[in-house]
């Protein structure tokens, strides 16, 4: 049995009071009676647990696009302090959003429009003491 059939089956005779849910070809034993807020319980621990699973499970971004013959580029914030170091994470957060908005594909984006987009939106770099 999987696991996943091993936790409906918990959820079911836990919260719905359905000891199994394996059909038995018996209208008694494969129809249940129920209150909406056992169902109610039995689908919020479901998600709870399909939130829990798909948080802790690491994705493989490009094996998913490759099985959908896709490909993307990714940049993050660390790529945008790269050019622009003064920044916090979350203003690079902001211009990489800010960038994926504007993007243009003739131009696609590059070291130049990440730090176009930050000086747009934070104006220019602070002048360094070094000289």
């Amino acid at each position: 049995m999987t696991q996943e059939k091993q936790l409906l089956g918990h959820i079911a005779s836990e919260h719905l009071l359905i000891p199994t849910l394996e059909t038995r070809k018996s209208d008694v034993l494969d129809f249940h009676t129920v209150s909406v807020w056992a169902v109610e319980a039995a689908l919020k621990t479901a998600f709870d647990a399909g939130r829990k699973s798909t948080e802790s499970a690491e994705v493989d971004v490009h094996d998913l696009l490759a099985r959908r013959k896709q490909i993307a580029v990714i940049w993050d914030v660390k790529d945008v302090r790269e050019v622009r170091p003064d920044l916090t994470d979350e203003q690079a957060w902001e211009v990489l959003q800010q960038t994926r908005h504007q993007h243009d594909a003739t131009l696609g984006i590059n070291w130049e429009t990440l730090e176009l987009t930050a000086q747009m939106l934070f104006g220019d770099t602070p002048e360094s003491d070094e000289a």
